[in-house]
């Protein structure tokens, strides 16, 4: 059974093309009325704050539809520029759906740093940003997973970024020779002393190796078998009727990626962050945006990474779509 982040949302599809699918779910945000519904139906929201909040939200969402279109009938040297600049957007509209949304006028900047000349690196791989206590990135960061980022600041080398970055795995290993950090999650049911228990096995783990629990966040109340290496083992149902919500309430379903239908993938990671699928694409628009016009020979080498552009761009979108239309919390059924 594959586990999903937005039950309801992650099986949307049609026969049309996916990327032109996301662009026109997106001008449907800009309708104020069906914005208005959403906003009551899915987050809870009374009638008079989902109209005010609503008037916040249609102007980014217009704004990241012009970015996402200028990106993608301009020139692809320069691409990721206006792309970035869409998902900064979509990162405040993000912020208006959660609980810091009236804080977001405070923090209209970027909330992450990235000076591309601040030393003579080779490769993409040692490259820095430094992501900040305030801003749009931790003000996202926090709506997603509920967790302050920094108090101070963080340091992520690309190498900590990059590999995270779902649906274009393989490029990424075409790229670099190394393999990405996900791994894919299978979930069971298994029956001990007359209690049923939700078990995750660990598929495809890079390099087949044993992972500790401690770099797999997405599992809450699991704990590892000693006598099986990549399985896991949840806390015990209580009710059978319940057993969906019970078995999701054990998990981090932010760290939960889709990027195949039937399938869901987690990062691997030691680091003190989480990586939700859509901040490792965010990271990466936001420090291949200088590049575009300072350094254009820093892309060099990543030419496959730059043709995946529309597919991190679609997933992000995606993402948004999904979480604006389930909220913060969601309790539906959680398989496909």
């Amino acid at each position: 059974m594959a586990i999903l982040r937005y039950p309801k949302n992650d099986l949307l599809t049609s026969g049309q093309d996916p990327f032109l699918d996301m662009l026109n779910w997106l001008g449907f945000l800009c309708a104020k009325e069906y914005l208005v519904g959403l906003l009551q139906r899915a987050h809870g929201l009374s009638l008079r704050d989902a109209r005010k909040r609503a008037v916040l939200i249609i102007p980014h969402v217009r704004i990241a539809i012009g970015y996402i279109r200028q990106s993608l009938d301009g020139p692809s040297d320069i691409a990721f520029l206006p792309a970035y600049y869409a998902i900064l957007n979509l990162m405040k509209v993000y912020v208006l759906l959660g609980p810091r949304h009236a804080d977001l006028p405070k923090h209209r900047w970027h909330g992450a740093t990235y000076d591309v000349h601040s030393k003579d690196s080779q490769s993409i791989l040692t490259e820095v940003i430094t992501l900040k206590k305030s801003g749009v990135f931790p003000l996202f960061y926090e709506t997603i997973t509920g967790n302050v980022l920094t108090t101070n600041e963080v340091r992520l080398q690309m190498k900590d970024v990059l590999p995270y970055l779902s649906g274009v795995s393989y490029e990424y290993a075409l790229a670099t020779g190394l393999p990405a950090s996900l791994c894919y999650l299978k979930l069971d049911y298994v029956s001990k002393q007359n209690r049923t228990y939700p078990q995750i096995t660990i598929g495809d783990p890079p390099g087949g190796r044993r992972i500790p629990k401690n770099q797999l966040k997405v599992l809450r109340d699991f704990r590892g078998q000693r006598d099986q290496p990549n399985v896991f083992l949840g806390t015990h149902i209580t009710d059978p009727s319940k057993k969906d919500e019970e078995t999701r309430a054990q998990l981090k379903l932010h760290l939960i990626y889709r990027y195949h239908p039937q399938s869901a993938y987690t990062p691997i990671c030691s680091k003190k962050i989480e990586f939700p699928e859509e901040l490792p694409i965010a990271l990466t628009f936001f420090i291949w945006r200088p590049s575009c016009d300072t350094s254009p020979s820093f892309l060099v080498g990543f030419g496959s990474l730059n043709s995946g552009r529309c597919c991190l761009l679609h997933g992000f979108i995606r993402s948004m779509r999904s979480f604006s239309h389930s909220g913060l919390s969601c309790s539906n059924r959680m398989f496909s």
